[in-house]
């Protein structure tokens, strides 16, 4: 074993004594006080660079939730309302990012989640909740046509925010299609069966196009875009229901179940095309299912996946949000139809609720 005295002589370490031959001054006399302090300092910071490179891992997370908070707080003042549920989503994530240690990685959701709250039965549960968020998005839409302010009372600056928020609309429900071919993939994988599932969006497409031609704040536009809600969800309800009819033929509850907690367990950090997508769907379970659905879920990512979703892709879910906010749209629970609308208001003591 060496001693104290053998690690400064180059004989008894070879590899001490390469480093010092090429490292050593000239002369020792010409190390002053002032290069002993310099060399100091430069080896406190690379044992504080080793020390911030071994706690990252476990505060990647934490600093994701603190780097969103910090850029929500940025819009804050002029988007209060979608900035403020946000930051309430993220209180959500925060109860694992207090803990020191790693998060367990649950492989599979428990065979009843979300039965409480989406009253479908198994073979529709899947479709019925990559589907919510956009039911979600076109209540908000129709709420905004009923009250006639994009029409009467928004400027070219907010109506041209809301054409945007459409396009983004349309651009989400192409990733979710993508989400649902790899669940499809996973589906094959589980059972080792395949189900082929082929819609038909062209009309989708057409009544879309049509909008992009119209002047936001005129009739005509609000007409086309209600047409346009109503085919999407004639055409999500069609294919649900396709797929809920072909299911009991080569799934089984448990098998359907580990298809869907599959396709979400294997999502990886940069898988930024379903990033998006999957921002959504948490956002949307924060207001419709119980905490401890919500953290089963959750549980299904790994560390750095969580990270993204707290941190880039939960950013850019807001700024989708914020081209909403000049119509004062209530982010937690709406129900909304063609002549009627309810609205949901939190309890004033939810604190998880701004």
């Amino acid at each position: 074993m060496l001693s104290s005295n053998d690690l400064h002589d180059p004989n008894t370490c070879p590899a001490c004594g390469d480093w010092l031959k090429s490292h050593k001054d000239v002369s020792a006399d010409q190390m002053d006080p002032a290069a002993v302090h310099a060399e100091l300092e430069k080896l406190r910071s690379i044992n504080h660079q080793v020390e911030a490179h071994d706690k990252s891992a476990k505060q990647k997370s934490a600093s994701g939730v603190a780097n969103t908070i910090a850029w929500l707080q940025q819009h804050q003042e002029e988007k209060k309302k979608s900035s403020g549920f946000i930051h309430s989503l993220l209180h959500w994530f925060r109860h694992d990012d207090d803990d020191d240690k790693s998060t367990s990685h649950t492989p599979l959701l428990p065979s009843e989640w979300a039965q409480s709250r989406i009253d479908v039965d198994w073979t529709e549960r899947s479709y019925a909740v990559l589907n919510a968020p956009f039911y979600a998005d076109m209540s908000n839409a129709r709420r905004i046509l009923l009250e006639g302010k994009l029409r009467t009372t928004a400027t070219d600056a907010v109506t041209a925010e809301f054409k945007t928020w459409v396009a983004e609309f349309m651009g989400q429900l192409g990733q979710c299609r993508h989400l649902k071919d790899e669940l499809l993939e996973e589906k094959a994988h589980v059972a080792n069966n395949v189900i082929r599932v082929r819609t038909i969006y062209d009309q989708v497409q057409s009544l879309y196009e049509e909008t992009l031609l119209l002047d936001a704040k005129s009739p005509e536009y609000e007409a086309a875009l209600v047409a346009l809600f109503d085919e999407v969800e004639a055409t999500l309800a069609d294919e649900a229901a396709a797929v809920s009819e072909a299911n009991p033929l080569v799934m089984t509850p448990d098998s359907e179940n580990e298809a869907f907690s599959n396709l979400f367990a294997n999502v990886e950090a940069s898988d930024d095309k379903n990033g998006m997508v999957v921002a959504k769907l948490v956002a949307w379970m924060k207001n419709n299912l119980p905490r401890t659905d919500f953290d089963a879920f959750m549980a299904l990512f790994d560390n750095q996946v969580k990270h993204q979703l707290v941190g880039q892709w939960m950013q850019t879910y807001a700024e989708h949000l914020q081209r909403l906010e000049p119509f004062a749209i209530e982010f937690h629970s709406a129900f909304v139809y063609s002549r009627s609308r309810v609205d949901v208001v939190a309890p004033v003591h939810d604190p998880t609720q701004p």
